[in-house]
């Protein structure tokens, strides 16, 4: 989902997946519920906004191949 580098050359995706694993290891013995529950929301907030970000870029990439489809907008 993430195919380019950051400023040390290393994929985004891997980077992203391994301090995803990092983090669930270091919560991994949580036993509070409110604690993992303002995680798990916290965690799905995040998501949300990376994924809308996606789609507006996405859109704004599409505009600029496209420009007369965001005219009839």
């Amino acid at each position: 989902m993430f195919p380019h580098r950051n400023e040390q050359g290393q994929v985004w995706s891997a980077v992203l997946q391994k301090n995803a694993r990092m983090e669930i290891e270091q919560n991994r013995y949580e036993t509070d519920g409110e604690t993992i529950s303002k995680r798990i929301l916290f965690g799905w907030k995040c998501l949300q906004e990376v994924q809308e970000k996606m789609m507006e870029k996405q859109q704004e990439l599409s505009n600029m191949a496209n420009p007369e489809n965001d005219k009839k907008l």
